[in-house]
């Protein structure tokens, strides 16, 4: 599975970061890097959207390569649940939101590891918007 993580740049933008299988991208001080990398630990395919140069892209620019990689995004912006109602289902990869308050990487990876393979699970079944609390 193919994870794209996004996160809120200084922009109005997001920045994503994009993960192939489990997708996992960190940005700032919302997602971080690490969060990819454990993704990948655990046996999945993630990139960082850094890692891919998309650090200034416009979210729209973000969904595409999502698109293409035939990627999840995971974010923390509302922005791309949003950009995700106003498509048709067809051309709409899953987004997982993640709508855990600011927290320390630590906690972060401690809240998301643990329910990876629900999530994993989830989009295998079909889910197009998956909310993390």
């Amino acid at each position: 599975m193919t994870f794209v993580l996004a996160c809120p740049s200084r922009r109005p933008n997001q920045i994503i970061q994009s993960c192939a299988q489990p997708r996992e991208v960190p940005c700032r001080r919302q997602l971080p890097p690490a969060l990819a990398r454990a993704i990948t630990s655990e046996g999945n395919d993630a990139t960082h959207v850094r890692d891919i140069d998309l650090t200034s892209a416009s979210d729209h620019t973000v969904w595409g390569e999502a698109l293409r990689r035939g990627a999840v995004i995971i974010t923390k912006d509302e922005d791309f649940v949003l950009i995700g109602r106003a498509r048709d289902e067809i051309s709409t990869p899953t987004v997982v939101w993640i709508r855990i308050r600011n927290c320390s990487r630590k906690a972060l990876l401690e809240a998301i590891l643990p329910i990876l393979p629900t999530v994993v699970a989830m989009v295998e079944a079909g889910e197009k918007l998956i909310e993390v609390r």
